[in-house]
């Protein structure tokens, strides 16, 4: 019975060797590493891929420290709620309850801290440049992408830079015309573990009060030089400042006033600092100093005159100065008695009066620049004296008879010359009311 009992012993073993193979346990998992917050766990997936035989059984333990971190799946999943280095462990069992088993390492991280620095959070004076530092916290096992979104303060998108790792960047500021006095920046982290995060600095970068410089005059266009004209400072942070009249001459005045001795545009320039920061402003063809006489003349048939008679058409003529270039006459108005209507726009042309009298002759001449000029000359109208001729003997029969011509004049007294035409092409000048021929 004894030698029986042993050879079927013998041949179950040797039956066993043959159908189980030894296992090579293995597993994989779809993340090595990653991050908990404290609302969420880090979850991982595991694959078994254990070679070399059937599994009868499997036995996971994620946590050692942990009771019931365990799973009895061939493919299971785990949630890791706290930061650390995992080991996990797979035990794999055959038929027979022979076992051997692999671990491997999770890493987990708590979500971490990202920050960074500015070398200067105000901006004095353009152009600047702020060096902004990353101080983050790093992830082990993971590599980190970070994003930087900068505000340039030109009104347009903000600036974006990529890096990798705890790099640091620039951003030159050179213009500043955003109307907000402060500029936001953010960096945004990410990385294969699920780590990702960001911080948003509002308003992190302040631009200083930084100057600008504002003025104005009242009279632009002032008429006839030399003109002064008086400046308005309006300009906001700055300290001390710096005129140019556009005529050579300068002024550190805070209100200057300047007077320009020659007719012109000019263009005026005010530069408004603080300390190394300067504002300047340029106004092209700001002052315009319009320099024109005015002037008019009446003419007779005889020349120049200020006398006419009633009822004889006289000639006005604008003569004002200078006749080209922009300060020149462009309107010119007439007016020659109290009545509304007796009045011209033409430069030039005839006039006529009606009733004897001393009258005033009105002109206001403008140009472009809006000068206006008002001058006025007296003329005097007198009436037309009445005349009447007698003459002795008027019918004479043979030639060279003398006749005696006589005169009568009313008005005597304004009379300055005579003259008398006898019809036979011959005249002449008497001072005497009775001549003969």
């Amino acid at each position: 019975m004894i030698n029986i009992r042993l050879v079927v012993l013998l041949l179950f073993f040797s039956f066993s060797t043959n159908v189980y193979a030894t296992l090579i346990p293995n597993f994989t998992s779809d993340r090595t590493a990653g991050c908990v917050t404290s609302s969420s766990h880090f979850f991982v997936s595991f694959t078994d891929a254990t070679t070399g035989g059937s599994v009868s059984s499997y036995h996971w333990v994620f946590d050692s420290l942990t009771v019931g971190a365990t799973s009895s799946a061939a493919n299971p999943s785990w949630g890791f709620s706290a930061p650390g280095v995992y080991n996990v462990k797979l035990v794999v069992y055959d038929a027979l309850g022979n076992a051997d088993s692999i671990t491997k390492y999770i890493t987990v991280t708590a979500k971490h801290v990202i920050r960074f620095t500015a070398s200067d959070t105000v901006i004095s004076c353009v152009p600047q440049t702020i060096v902004f530092t990353n101080n983050s916290d790093t992830t082990i096992g993971c590599t980190s992408n970070y994003t930087w979104s900068i505000d340039t303060g030109t009104g347009t998108a903000p600036a974006v830079l990529h890096t990798v790792g705890l790099a640091s960047v620039s951003m030159t500021y050179n213009r500043l015309i955003h109307i907000p006095d402060s500029l936001t920046v953010s960096l945004v982290e990410t990385d294969g573990c699920g780590c990702d995060t960001n911080l948003i600095k509002q308003g992190y970068i302040h631009m200083d009060s930084l100057p600008t410089a504002n003025f104005y005059a009242v009279d632009t266009t002032p008429c006839g030089a030399p003109k002064t004209v008086c400046f308005t400072n309006t300009s906001t942070t700055a300290v001390s400042f710096l005129w140019h009249f556009g005529d050579g001459t300068s002024s550190t005045a805070l209100n200057p006033c300047h007077t320009y001795t020659t007719s012109g545009n000019y263009s005026d320039t005010l530069i408004a600092s603080a300390g190394t920061c300067t504002s300047r402003l340029i106004r092209s063809n700001y002052i315009r100093v319009g320099n024109f006489v005015g002037n008019f003349y009446t003419t007779t048939s005889v020349g120049i005159s200020n006398t006419f008679c009633v009822g004889a058409p006289f000639t006005y003529l604008d003569n004002s100065t200078p006749t080209t270039g922009t300060t020149r006459p462009t309107y010119r108005h007439f007016k020659f008695s109290t009545v509304a209507s007796d009045t011209s726009n033409y430069p030039s042309g005839f006039h006529t009066y009606n009733s004897p009298g001393v009258y005033r002759i009105y002109e206001t001449v403008s140009n472009a620049l809006g000068c206006v000029d008002t001058l006025s000359h007296v003329v005097l109208v007198d009436t037309l004296p009445a005349v009447s001729i007698t003459a002795t003997h008027a019918y004479r029969c043979s030639i060279n008879d003398t006749v005696l011509f006589t005169a009568t004049i009313v008005d005597t007294a304004s009379i300055l010359s005579k003259i008398w035409h006898f019809g036979d092409n011959r005249h002449g000048y008497s001072a005497a009311l009775n001549t003969s021929t």
